[in-house]
């Protein structure tokens, strides 16, 4: 992740792992301003970004969430996920998703 929209800017975040969730905000020719999970902001080549929907699980939480065998808040618990495990989502309702899941997060240090 970059300050700004080019090489000539300076680095700011160093992403270990693929699939880490990332919200588009703008567009400048081929570098995308994103969002992470934890609010920083910065520019990214398209060419580094995929179109596969990820997710982290309420990373603003501590503990648990359940993860419910079907979209409705009394169904059974299939699982309980940690708070910041990366997901694939598959749909999304606006009230429930349909994951799969991915991995844990790794994210360097600010450089």
């Amino acid at each position: 992740m970059r300050v700004g929209p080019g090489t000539e800017y300076t680095v700011k975040w160093l992403y270990l792992s693929p699939g880490l969730p990332l919200e588009i905000l703008a567009e400048y020719g081929n570098w995308r301003k994103v969002r992470d999970q934890d609010g920083t902001v910065g520019w990214m080549y398209h060419g580094l970004l995929s179109g596969r929907r990820t997710g982290a699980i309420a990373p603003w939480k501590e503990g648990y969430v359940p993860m419910r065998d079907h979209a409705s808040s009394i169904a059974p618990v299939a699982a309980r996920l940690g708070t910041g495990l990366v997901v694939c989502l598959r749909s999304c309702s606006g009230t429930y998703s349909a994951a799969r899941l991915f991995r844990r997060a790794k994210v360097a240090a600010a450089l």
